[in-house]
Formats: structure tokens, C-alpha cells, sequence
């Protein structure tokens, strides 16, 4: 039986992006443990890929960590193995990512959202952590930066030992999220509730004149603009450009013609209690999900993050 155990550098840098791929182009039975869990992954792989066992079994909440992996590791041809978000997650019960490593005798691959600047850093830190890393996978690198992590950051990590097992650039289906994640994570009032799906790809404040804000908010496309409910002016300029949805601050409901508008153009208004600035941060923390039904961002992380990554090296 071969096992894979994937950690990371930092939150949502893609562990369950590539340990769904690896398990989606495994043509044997792939198993799924995570001892530490603090998301909906568990049910995520135990929807998608029909494990038998129930959703409880796959962290550990009870017993050993070793019996816990043999028991799981029954009759499966991998098992995939998910730490925690970063490599100290879930020391405090002794199973941080390290530990995780040692006691299953298990070498990681780590997979890496950072910045470059800080991508080579942390990698660095992390060889501290293990007695040996099996390769890197870098992940959400944007299209514009491909040919200079390939030609700049591979060789650095290459120079300090550790192996490049994949570049995965940044698509977008699986960075966006939608109006309705943000209404559920800030609990907003939905003010006007047409296209509460819409995607959303950046996070703009809104803070300006009319005429600086139209100029601001058209140089990116599928926002959410985070203005006070009383600057309409603001949310006129938003619904003039690509805009995906509008948050309402300070508990003030935005004026009727501009909600009008917003309907008509299937935008939908949230509301939200507190300042600006607090609600963007709030907001800022909404990180793409995954769920079962996500048919879509299923079959593009089993089609085409496997061309950026090498599958046989890291299920050797």
C-alpha cells in the first residue's frame, strides 16, 4: 500500500485541491485520513470518493494515531493523508504535521500558496520539521508569474534540497467565492438577493469620490465593493463596472433607487452592522470551498491540475 501525507506553509494553500487529484487519477481504492480536522474535507472525500467508513472515523477523536491508519488503511491501495493548515497545527494534541510524520514514519509533500518572497523562507523552516520532505508543489501561481517561478524559485528550492514536484497556476474557478459564502460567514441581512452565486475574485473598499472610485473599481473585474450603506454615489459607480456583489456597512439600507438598480442588474446588497473597515476584514476571511456539489471545480481539479503536477513521483 502506498501513502501520500500532504502539509502546507500556510492556510488554504491547497491541500485538498492536490490530494483530490491525486485520488481522482488513482485507478486503485484510495483512503482518506485527516487526524486533525477543522473543515468540511472530511465530508468532501468521503462524498466524493464513496468511503464506506463514517465521517467520525476519518479524523481521530479517540485511540491511537497508528491504529486509527491501520484501521482505514484496510484493503486501500493509497491512503491519503492531510494535516492540518500549516505544519504546527495540532500540536497541542500531539499531532502536528511533524509529529504526524514521525509516528506513521510517513515523508510529507508540501504544497505552497505563498508569495515568493516568502515561499522559499518558509519552505527552508519546514525541512526543520521532518527528517526528510519528499517534494514541494507550488500552488495558485498567477499566470503572469509562471515563467519566473519556473525559471527563479524552482532552482532556489532546488539549491537547498528540496524537489519541485508541480507549478499549478492560479485558475480561477477555484479562487472565487460567492455572495452567499460572504452572507453566511458575516451573517449580512441580503437586502437585494438576485445573483447570490455570482463568483467573486477580488475585494475592493470603497472610500472614494464618485469619479475615483468608477476609475478604481475598473481595473478589476468580479468584486465585492465594501462602501457605507449611506455613500450611494459609491454603489452607483460599483453597479457600473464588474461588480459581483455589494456589502452595506454601518447598518444603514441603501437608498431605493440604488437597490433598484442592483436588482436589475442581479447584484445582489448585503447589510452588515459595524465599520468599513471591520466588515472587510470579515470579509477577507471567506476562503473558497469546495462541497460535493461542486461538479465543475471537481472535474477541473481531476482534469487539469494533473498537467502541472507529477503524479508518479508523489505516489511512489
Amino acid at each position: 500500500m502506498k501513502s501520500v501525507f500532504i502539509t502546507s506553509t500556510s492556510p488554504s494553500a491547497g491541500k485538498t485541491t492536490l490530494g483530490l487529484c491525486l485520488a481522482l487519477n488513482f485507478p486503485g481504492k484510495v483512503g482518506y485520513f485527516k487526524p486533525v480536522s477543522e473543515n468540511n474535507d472530511i465530508h468532501l472525500f468521503k462524498e466524493v470518493l464513496t468511503l464506506g467508513e463514517p465521517e467520525n472515523q476519518l479524523s481521530l477523536r479517540d485511540g491511537t494515531l497508528k491504529q486509527r491508519f491501520k484501521e482505514l488503511s484496510q484493503d486501500k491501495d493509497v491512503m491519503i493523508i492531510e494535516s492540518g493548515p500549516t505544519f504546527s497545527y495540532g500540536a497541542y494534541k500531539e499531532l502536528s504535521a511533524s509529529q504526524i510524520a514521525k509516528e506513521l514514519d510517513i515523508t510529507p509533500v508540501v504544497i505552497t500558496g505563498d508569495s515568493p518572497e516568502a515561499m522559499v523562507d518558509n519552505l527552508v523552516m519546514g525541512q526543520s520539521c521532518f527528517s526528510s520532505i519528499k517534494g514541494v508543489v507550488i500552488n495558485k501561481v498567477p499566470y503572469s508569474n509562471l515563467n519566473e517561478t519556473v525559471s527563479s524559485v524552482v532552482p532556489s528550492l532546488e539549491e537547498v534540497g528540496l524537489s519541485v514536484l508541480g507549478t499549478i497556476p492560479s485558475y480561477k474557478k477555484l479562487r472565487t467565492f460567492t455572495p452567499r459564502e460572504i452572507q453566511e460567514h458575516v451573517n449580512a441581512q441580503v437586502v437585494c438577493e438576485e445573483g447570490m452565486d455570482n463568483c467573486i475574485d477580488n475585494i475592493l473598499v470603497g472610500a472614494l469620490s464618485f469619479d475615483s472610485a468608477l476609475a478604481y473599481f475598473s481595473q478589476y473585474e468580479d468584486n465585492v465593493v465594501i462602501t457605507g450603506g449611506d455613500r450611494a454615489e459609491i454603489m452607483l459607480a460599483a453597479l457600473q463596472t464588474s461588480t459581483s456583489c455589494i456589502v452595506a456597512t454601518g447598518g444603514v439600507r441603501p437608498s431605493p433607487p440604488v437597490v433598484k438598480k442592483a436588482a436589475d442588474l442581479e447584484i445582489p446588497i448585503l447589510l452588515v452592522e459595524g465599520h468599513t473597515y471591520e466588515a472587510a476584514k470579515r470579509v477577507e476571511e471567506v476562503k473558497p470551498q469546495i462541497t460535493p456539489e461542486d461538479h465543475e471545480k471537481i472535474e477541473l481539479i481531476q482534469k487539469m491540475i494533473c498537467r502541472h503536477i507529477d503524479l508518479k513521483s508523489i505516489l511512489e
